[in-house]
């Protein structure tokens, strides 16, 4: 940790500088010009006049946060998590909040450990939901129910870190 404190006071030198960025920044809705320092595979700072091993000109490029994707089922995509992981990270996606109904309707806890298993140590964070109503409706024959028990073990088993979609909530609560 103290190195990547030295890097960040500009003490010591950066893996990585990128030199003539516009940076936008989401708080204030304005874009500012600055160097980045990156040590690692983090961002030590943001400023001026870092050293670098490595110098890139982003030639007033615009720089952003990782995009995060509040809503979506990676299973409608045909791809699997570390398919889909790889095409959303080229794209500007650093965290997606899944929600893996669809693979939980059709194979049931197995689907949804399945897809867990699969969306680990990928070059983006998935945040698994917890399939609120499996069957979605009446007229679905799941493979198996997953009900309010089922859901309890999700998050017992730290498979989820939020409750997916509720539809059909009139019939199902």
């Amino acid at each position: 940790m103290n190195k990547f404190l030295s890097v960040a006071r500009g003490e010591s030198p950066a893996d990585l500088v990128i030199r003539n960025a516009k940076i936008a920044n989401v708080y204030s809705h304005e874009y500012e010009s600055a160097d980045v320092a990156v040590y690692g595979n983090k961002i030590a700072g943001i400023g001026q006049n870092y050293d670098g091993k490595n110098i890139f000109d982003a030639e007033g490029a615009v720089l952003i946060p990782g995009m995060i994707d509040g809503h979506i089922h990676i299973e409608d995509t045909m791809m699997t998590p570390a398919a889909f992981a790889e095409t959303a990270a080229q794209l500007g996606t650093s965290a997606v909040m899944a929600d893996p109904h669809e693979i939980s309707n059709a194979l049931g806890m197995n689907g949804l450990e399945y897809m867990f298993k699969s969306g680990l140590n990928l070059p983006i964070d998935i945040f698994w939901g917890a399939p609120s109503c499996v069957p979605a409706s009446d007229f679905e024959t799941p493979f198996e129910e997953l009900d309010m028990l089922s859901i309890k073990n999700m998050f017992d088993k730290n498979l989820c870190q939020h409750l997916g979609e509720v539809m059909n909530y009139p019939s199902r609560w």
